[in-house]
């Protein structure tokens, strides 16, 4: 497989400067110094990027933790800052940054063998963001009897686009073309989070490649499935209490899906301010789930 070096690309923001790093060229990929950015040259490949304090330790890691973002989200920002404190103990936490125009999984695979080939990295535990399942599926096809999967965090999943049945706005994004811009995004974004504007959002070439993913029925998250029970995975499922708050899945038939799929899954009820996947806005009902997640398997 050729692995592909992704362009470099450079961030503008205000805060305290922390350093990123791109596995896939080995070398400052962008710099983060707070929760507003401003990306120029967004990559071609997708990567799994790193933020400095994380990225020192991988020397001395046997494990890591990688956030598959779910649609409307190509960069991993806001999602790194909410959950790595809580994610810590399963070893550096990295996300991947989608490539501007597709998911190109192939890129994904590249990375995370570049992982093992410099690091001996191969036991990993996915934090799985909505559709972020679907793409992570994808993943294992190419890669997954080369690694081992520990535990895996389930965000508001639905196993495919049928669980999106409940919610008008959903259906209508199905159903909305590709149009090159923004409408696509923007649309996605309203649908979700009641605005149209969301930094580090996907383009819509982006967008429309994940929901194609989604529309392959459960193919996606039946590869993680099978990788799970393979390797006896312990698997989290992250939905609102109140599951009328997820105005995109259908919470209650895709936990019963899902547990169909996972035996032996563990629901954790959000509180607070949530709507579906909102990590970002609800950091403390996020970090504490998942913190009851692992201590229930210490």
């Amino acid at each position: 497989m050729t692995e592909h070096s992704p362009k470099r690309f450079s961030r503008r923001t205000l805060g305290k400067a922390a350093l990123w790093t791109s596995v896939a060229v080995g070398i400052p990929a962008a710099i983060d110094q707070g929760p507003r950015v401003v990306e120029y040259l967004p990559p071609t490949h997708s990567e799994i990027v790193f933020q400095s304090q994380q990225e020192r330790r991988l020397a001395e890691a046997n494990s890591a933790c990688l956030i598959f973002g779910g649609a409307t989200i190509r960069s991993p920002e806001g999602l790194m800052h909410a959950l790595t404190p809580a994610l810590e103990p399963l070893g550096p936490v990295g996300g991947i940054l989608y490539a501007k125009d597709d998911l190109d999984t192939k890129s994904i695979a590249a990375n995370i063998r570049r992982l093992k080939h410099n690091y001996g990295i191969a036991d990993y535990s996915l934090y799985l963001h909505s559709l972020g399942a679907q793409v992570a599926g994808e993943v294992l096809e190419l890669v997954g009897e080369e690694i081992t999967i520990n535990h895996i965090f389930l965000d508001c999943v639905p196993p495919s686009f049928a669980y999106l049945d409940h919610s008008t706005s959903a259906r209508l994004i199905g159903d909305v073309p590709y149009d090159g811009g923004a409408l696509v995004t923007g649309f996605a974004n309203f649908s979700t989070y009641g605005t149209p504007f969301q930094e580090g959002s996907a383009y819509s070439g982006l967008l429309w490649d994940e929901f194609e993913a989604l529309r392959a029925g459960e193919r996606y998250i039946g590869d993680v499935a099978v990788v799970a029970k393979r390797d006896n995975s312990t698997v989290s499922y992250l939905t609102p209490k109140d599951p009328t708050a997820d105005t995109i899945v259908n919470s209650p038939a895709a936990e019963e899906r899902l547990r169909e799929l996972f035996p032996g899954l563990r629901a954790y009820r959000l509180g607070g301010n949530q709507v579906h996947g909102n990590s970002p806005h609800n950091t403390k009902e996020y970090q504490r789930a998942i913190r009851e997640a692992l201590s229930a398997t210490a």
